[in-house]
C-alpha cells in the first residue's frame, strides 16, 4: 500500500493525500488492520454486500 500510494497519483487522490505528501510507513497499515480487526477489514474490502 505504501508503494502504491507513492507511485500512483490516482491512489493518492482517492486516499485524500496531497501530491507532494509522502505515504504513511508500511507499519501504519498493519497497525490499522490490527485495530480494525480482520473481520472488519474483510467486510470493508468484500465485493459482496
Amino acid at each position: 500500500m505504501e508503494s502504491a500510494l507513492n507511485e500512483n497519483m490516482a491512489a493518492k487522490w482517492f486516499c485524500d493525500f496531497e501530491l507532494g505528501q509522502g505515504a504513511p510507513d508500511h507499519s501504519y497499515f498493519g497497525k490499522m488492520r490490527d485495530r480494525l480487526g480482520t473481520n472488519n477489514v474483510a467486510q470493508i474490502v468484500a465485493l459482496e454486500t
